[in-house]
């Protein structure tokens, strides 16, 4: 069997089947001089990626949050990016003392929990998440706050790297969870 090098790209892009949460939330406030992001996102993983966790392989995923300032004239479109923030949190879980881990890459943070539902819940959960101080920001103007949790396979153990390519339940993506914002607005 052939692959081809468009057929090898769209194997290697992450795949939408486990998508967003039936009930997503995203919203936004100003605190202070500071927005500030609430939002939920249910984390569905895929049951491979369940049993690796249970079988003490710890897993890292990627949170991409970004805020673009969105324009128009006449009939084109473009976006600045505004915001674009990246972080990685493991999750792992160890059988000795019957806990999974949250362990946030950026701020160091670690959190333990008693069931890995928990865990997922605390992983797709913004509580005032500071963005981005609102001098940046322009009243009156259209802007797009973005948030989607990805599994990075780039992270998985060396033995399982290979096998995670050919399996599309290691490209696991909530995809994007989108909030219109029209700032200085009341909106």
């Amino acid at each position: 069997m052939k692959i081809t090098w468009l057929g090898f790209m769209l194997l290697l892009m992450p795949y939408q089947a486990w998508s967003t949460s039936e009930h997503p939330s995203l919203s936004h406030s100003i605190v202070g001089q500071q927005l500030v992001m609430h939002g939920q996102i249910e984390v569905a993983l895929p049951e491979e990626v369940r049993q690796a966790i249970e079988h003490e392989i710890p897993i890292r995923f990627k949170t991409h949050i970004q805020l673009n300032q969105r324009n128009q004239f006449l009939f084109f479109r473009t976006r600045s990016q505004v915001l674009d923030i990246t972080y990685s949190t493991e999750l792992s879980y160890s059988h000795f003392y019957k806990r999974y881990t949250l362990h946030n890459l950026r701020n160091q943070n670690r959190l333990h929990f008693l069931s890995l539902e928990d865990a997922l819940h605390t992983l797709g959960r913004f509580e005032d998440f500071s963005l981005v101080d609102v001098n940046h920001l322009h009243a009156g103007l259209h802007y797009t706050l973005q948030v989607k949790i990805d599994l990075d396979w780039l992270k998985l153990p060396a033995p399982l790297i290979s096998h995670a390519l050919f399996n599309q339940s290691w490209f696991y993506s909530t995809g994007w969870l989108e909030q219109k914002i029209l700032f200085g607005t009341g909106r």
